[in-house]
């Protein structure tokens, strides 16, 4: 979508996303989460007690990719640091970006949200 409003003289400022201000995901996969960090605590404290070797597999197995997801989900998340940058479209040919840049309108992503929820209704009825 960004690419094709960019051939379309359109630039988009997309809303920026933070995980943690996202209260339906801190619930749903934090909540997730910490239900299974207490599955494992009952494992680890209530008997029969976990083994090093059962801790090991645990951290090994569970812990160490659920950290790695975490990871990953906030930086897929952030969807304009996986753009290409602007200057790399000026870099390609100089001329034509500025002439083309220069003719580009600015709009934000909630602008183009309402503008399409109204297309969509206009096309319904």
């Amino acid at each position: 979508l960004f690419y094709h409003m960019l051939q379309s003289r359109a630039l988009i400022d997309f809303h920026n996303y933070k995980i943690s201000r996202d209260i339906f995901v801190i619930v749903v996969i934090g909540g997730c989460f910490l239900m299974s960090v207490v599955h494992i605590a009952m494992d680890i404290f209530l008997p029969p007690h976990a083994g090093v070797q059962r801790l090991t597999n645990i951290c090994t197995v569970y812990l160490v990719p659920c950290a790695i997801f975490f990871g990953l989900y906030d930086s897929a998340s952030d969807v304009e640091r996986h753009f290409v940058p602007l200057t790399k479209f000026y870099e390609e040919n100089p001329l034509h970006a500025k002439v083309h840049l220069g003719a580009s309108e600015l709009y934000l992503e909630e602008e183009l949200k309402s503008a399409s929820v109204k297309a969509r209704q206009h096309t319904r009825s």
